[in-house]
């Protein structure tokens, strides 16, 4: 494993928590940030019962998460970022899907000047990009680009509005 993972997933690990089932969470069950949504999609059955269900999510242990995170969600061109730019994008990514993660990285070097298209796919010119930039500012870009999405959500989904203080936490907190 990179070191950018494992100090990537092992704040993933710590900022999503163990076990959750709340009703308005659109992902359903999570346990370590892997919802239950997420689970069915892989067909990863953990319990090895012939369904994906709630159980799958609550029987998950924190190495069977940490597998799922390496496979579908750690991009290894992750590794070629600046380790803040890294954790960032892979944390963002868990909370609302890989493509919208890097999708605001692109947007956030936009913003400072660059000309990436926001297709949400990394590759050498995206990471060439964001290692020009002193990454603390590409930091705060890319806050300021999570945000507006995640007002976006409530905007179009009021019910949401319960998530956004937590959204907006889990935002900031790499800037602290």
């Amino acid at each position: 494993m990179s070191v950018n993972f494992e100090n990537s997933v092992k704040k993933v690990i710590l900022m999503e928590g163990g076990f959750n089932d709340i009703k308005e969470d659109r992902g359903g069950a999570t346990n370590y940030g892997i919802s239950l949504n997420f689970l069915r999609s892989t067909g990863v059955d953990i319990d090895g019962d012939g369904d994906i269900d709630w159980v799958d999510i609550k029987n998950l242990t924190e190495s069977e998460a940490i597998a799922l995170y390496k496979e579908y969600f750690w991009n290894e061109q992750y590794d070629n970022l600046p380790r803040e730019i890294a954790e960032k994008v892979f944390t963002v990514g868990v909370n609302m899907g890989t493509r919208i993660g890097i999708k605001l990285l692109q947007r956030a070097l936009n913003s400072m000047g660059s000309s990436l298209s926001e297709d949400g796919s990394i590759g050498p010119k995206t990471v060439e990009e964001a290692r020009h930039y002193n990454s603390n500012k590409l930091l705060i870009h890319y806050v300021d680009k999570q945000l507006d999405y995640y007002i976006a959500i409530v905007k179009n989904r009021p019910e949401q509005i319960k998530f956004l203080r937590g959204w907006k936490n889990r935002s900031l907190e790499c800037l602290k």
